[in-house]
C-alpha cells in the first residue's frame, strides 16, 4: 500500500485572500477554494488580486475539481476567471452555488459544471479521492469543512470557522460529524491562521445585537447601517434588534437583497417578509436601511450618501448612522474618508471597529478546540499574514504538536509525504498574481503598476516631436509636464531637456521604422537621467515622433 500526497497553496499564505489550496493524491488533484483579494492602497488603478493559474493549466488532465467552502469572495471571487481557463467540476453547498452561478453569467461563461453538496455527503470525486464535506460555524450559512480520505489518515481542511454553540442551528458546527472523523485518524490538519493571535475564543464576542440595542431603541429617525455583505450573521442580528423596536427594513443593495431572498428560499430567513419594506418608504423615520458591500463598493456607497450624491438615500440630520464595517486590507483610506463625511452631517453615528466587532475567525481557544478534536499526525497554518501563520503554529507547539510536525509554508512551497510520512525535501511552484483592472487582467510582473505609481508620485514629462519633411525632417518641438515640476520656477530645466531633444532628434535621419524607435529610446534614457539628477525625481518619460 503506497501512496503519495502534496500539499500547496496557490494564494492565502503571508496575505488576507487569494485563497487557493491544493491537494495532490497519486497525481490527482483537488483545488480547495478560488479567491481574491482587495490590493494595498498603493496599487493604483487595480480593483482586484487573484493567484495565477499556470501550474493547473499546465496540469489540466490532472485537476479533478474544485471545492468552495463558503461563499465569501476571498474563497469564490477568482472562480470565473479559473473556469474560463479550466473547466473542471465546481462543488459547494446550496447558498454557495447560487452565488457562483450569478457570478459566472456575469462573466459571460455558459459551460460550466456545478455540484450541490450537503454535509455528510461522501463524495468520490476520482479513482484516488474522496471528500466528506463537514458543516462549520461562519459569518455566512452552509460554510463548510473538508475531510480528504488518504491511505494513512484524513486531511482535514476547516475553512473560515469558529466554536459556538449557542446559534441557530444553520450556523451550528456539527460536532458529532468531527468526531465521528477524527476517529479514523487524521494525518494532516489545516487551520486558518486570521485570528490566531487573539486569545480565547471568538464567541461571544462576534455578537453585535446587544451592542446595537440602545442605539437603535433611542434613536428618532431613520437608521442607516452599513455592514459587509460578508457578515450575513451580524446583519441578521441588526435586522432582528430593529424588528424588536419597531422598525421596517430596507436591503439597500441588489446583492444584498439577493441574498436575502436566497437565504429565505433555503429556509433560513434573515427577518420575517412582512418586516422588510422597498425604498419606496425610504424618508419614513420608521425605516432600517442596510447598505452593504464586500470593500470599496460599500464605503464609496457610504461616502456617495455623506456628500449628497446618492440618487436615493438623501441625509438628514435626525438620522442615526451604525458603520458596522470595520476597514479591512486594502481600503483604509477610502474607508477613514467616508466615515469622515458621515461625520460632518451633524447626525448621530456609532462606528464600530474591529476590536469591537470581532470577526468570526477562528481564536486561539478555536484553534486549541480543532487541535484537541482531531490529534493530527502533521498540522499546517493557512491563511493570513506570515505573523499569523507564526502565531498559528506556536498554539499547536503548546498542544504538543512537535516543531518538526508542524508546516508553515509560502505560496507554491509543496509539502510532500509519502506512505503518511513528511518528506525533508520541499520543492516550489512558480506562483504571482494577476492583477485585475475591471475586467481586464493587467500584466502579474508589476511594470503596469510601477507606472501607475510613478505616475501619481513622480509625474510624467510628454514630448512630441513633429518632423517636416518638406524641409530636410526639421523638427517642431513641444515639450510638456504633469506632476513633475512647476514650469515658471524651473525654465532652465525645460530649456535644457529641450536642447537635449533636439541634438538626439538631429543625429537621426529618420529613413526608416528603426530610426524613429531608437531615436525615443535614447530621448527617454538621456532626460531621464538629466532630470533625476537635477531634481532626484524620475517621472514618466513619453516620447511621440511623427512626420508630416
Amino acid at each position: 500500500m503506497q501512496e503519495r500526497i502534496k500539499i500547496f497553496a496557490l494564494g492565502g499564505l503571508d496575505e488576507n485572500g487569494k485563497n487557493m489550496y491544493c491537494i495532490d493524491i497519486d497525481n490527482e488533484i483537488i483545488i480547495i477554494e478560488a479567491g481574491l483579494k482587495y490590493p494595498e492602497s498603493q496599487n493604483l488603478g487595480i480593483d482586484i488580486e487573484i493567484p495565477t493559474f499556470d501550474y493547473l493549466i499546465e496540469n489540466a488532465n490532472r485537476v479533478k475539481g474544485v471545492f468552495l467552502t463558503h461563499a465569501h469572495y476571498d474563497a469564490i471571487g477568482a472562480l470565473p476567471y479559473l473556469i474560463k481557463d479550466l473547466n473542471i467540476p465546481i462543488f459547494a453547498s446550496n447558498l454557495t452555488a447560487w452565488i457562483v452561478e450569478d457570478r459566472l453569467k456575469e462573466a459571460n461563461i455558459k459551460e460550466y459544471k456545478i455540484f450541490r453538496v450537503s454535509e455528510n455527503d461522501k463524495l468520490k470525486v476520482s479513482k484516488n479521492i474522496t471528500v466528506l464535506p463537514f458543516k462549520t460555524t461562519h459569518s455566512i450559512i452552509q460554510s463548510l469543512g473538508l475531510c480528504i480520505e488518504t491511505k494513512f489518515g484524513n486531511i482535514i481542511f476547516t475553512s473560515d470557522f469558529i466554536i459556538d454553540f449557542g446559534l441557530a442551528d444553520e450556523y451550528k458546527t456539527d460536532v458529532n460529524s468531527l468526531v465521528s472523523i477524527s476517529k479514523k485518524g487524521v494525518l494532516a490538519l489545516l487551520t486558518e491562521s486570521v485570528g490566531a493571535m487573539r486569545t480565547g475564543y471568538t464567541a461571544p464576542n462576534h455578537h453585535i445585537g446587544a451592542k446595537v440595542e440602545n442605539i437603535i431603541a433611542e434613536a428618532k429617525g431613520r437608521i442607516i447601517v452599513t455592514a459587509y455583505t460578508h457578515s450575513m450573521y451580524n446583519i441578521k442580528e441588526i435586522a432582528n434588534v430593529a424588528v424588536k423596536y419597531g422598525y421596517q427594513v430596507i436591503f439597500y443593495n441588489r446583492d444584498l437583497q439577493d441574498l436575502v431572498h436566497k437565504q429565505a428560499k433555503l429556509g433560513f430567513p434573515i427577518i420575517d417578509k412582512k418586516h422588510i419594506t422597498n425604498t419606496n418608504d425610504i424618508n419614513n423615520n420608521n425605516i432600517m436601511i442596510i447598505i452593504s458591500g464586500s470593500g470599496i463598493d460599500l464605503f464609496e456607497k457610504l461616502s456617495s450618501i455623506a456628500t449628497k450624491a446618492d440618487d436615493i438615500v438623501k441625509p438628514k440630520k435626525s438620522d442615526t448612522f451604525i458603520i458596522a464595517s470595520p476597514a479591512i486590507p486594502g481600503v483604509e483610506n477610502l474607508s477613514i474618508k467616508a466615515i469622515d463625511d458621515i461625520y460632518r452631517l451633524d447626525s448621530n453615528v456609532l462606528t464600530f471597529d474591529s476590536k469591537t466587532i470581532t470577526s468570526m475567525h477562528a481564536s486561539e481557544e478555536d484553534l486549541k478546540f480543532m487541535i484537541n478534536l482531531f490529534k493530527p499526525k502533521y498540522y499546517i497554518p493557512v491563511k493570513g499574514d506570515y505573523i499569523n501563520l507564526i502565531a498559528n503554529a506556536n498554539i499547536a507547539n503548546k498542544m504538543g504538536i512537535d516543531k518538526d510536525d508542524v508546516i508553515v509554508l509560502e505560496n507554491g512551497e509543496v509539502a510532500s509525504f509519502y506512505n503518511g510520512k513528511l518528506e525533508n525535501s520541499r520543492n516550489k511552484i512558480e506562483v504571482s498574481s494577476m492583477l485585475i483592472d475591471g475586467q481586464t487582467i493587467n500584466d502579474n510582473n508589476g511594470i503596469v503598476l510601477n507606472d501607475r505609481l510613478s505616475l501619481s508620485k513622480e509625474g510624467t514629462i510628454i514630448i512630441g516631436i513633429g518632423l517636416d519633411k518638406k524641409h530636410n525632417n526639421k523638427p517642431i518641438i513641444d515639450i510638456q509636464t504633469r506632476g513633475f515640476i512647476y514650469i515658471k520656477d524651473s525654465e532652465y530645466i525645460i530649456k535644457h531637456i529641450y536642447d537635449n531633444v533636439l541634438r538626439i532628434v538631429e543625429s537621426f535621419s529618420f529613413k526608416n521604422s528603426d530610426d524613429f524607435n531608437e531615436a525615443k529610446t535614447a530621448i527617454r534614457e538621456v532626460i531621464s537621467k538629466y532630470v533625476y539628477k537635477e531634481t532626484s525625481k524620475r517621472p514618466i518619460v513619453l516620447t511621440m515622433i511623427t512626420s508630416y
